[in-house]
């Protein structure tokens, strides 16, 4: 529960670590998403998914040799053994993401159907069904970029009183399931 209460106690820095796979793919991203105070970087790899099985997979043996040339991946091992993390989240929605046609730093996403999961998690055979993190018909949009928001972009949030939330998918999940949804 590292990441969780780092996040809750809104520690100005902490990481998290996650492994991100896509519908139908067999690749894993393995990502290190960090907070430096108001910054957050991502750094990031792709594994083929049975690597990622057999490097990190419940029951394996940490494999040093599986990440000696991967930076990401080596981190990501220094994480798991040194807070001795196991998988506890799984989560499942939809997305549909735009990016700038003129402005290729800007990225918009659309999530809907968020779901989850705390149990028979296996990055090799994703689920399909879960528990709902929000009600099934409401879409979280998020809207990204590196630098700072583009002018035209905060005046059209404003025109439209779109107002900033900060949600975190992984933490409402935990939350709901371990804490009864009274931390988030």
């Amino acid at each position: 529960f590292t990441f969780f209460w780092e996040k809750v106690e809104g520690l100005k820095t902490r990481r998290k670590l996650r492994f991100r796979r896509y519908l139908g793919s067999d690749e894993v991203f393995l990502e290190i998403k960090a907070r430096e105070d108001r910054t957050v970087q991502k750094r990031r790899t792709v594994w083929p998914v049975e690597r990622v099985a057999r490097a990190f997979g419940e029951g394996s043996r940490l494999d040093w040799e599986l990440v000696a040339d991967d930076p990401v991946g080596s981190e990501a091992m220094r994480l798991i053994e040194r807070l001795r993390l196991t998988p506890r989240a799984g989560i499942l929605y939809r997305r549909r993401a735009l990016f700038g046609a003129y402005d290729p730093e800007l990225r918009v996403t659309f999530d809907s159907r968020l779901q989850y999961r705390t149990s028979g998690l296996d990055i090799a055979r994703p689920f399909d069904t879960g528990k709902y993190l929000l009600d099934p018909r409401v879409t979280v949009m998020e809207v990204k970029y590196n630098h700072r928001a583009p002018v035209w972009l905060t005046k059209l949030a404003r025109r439209h009183e779109l107002s900033l939330v900060r949600m975190s998918k992984y933490c409402t999940a935990m939350d709901r399931e371990y804490f009864h949804g009274q931390l988030s």
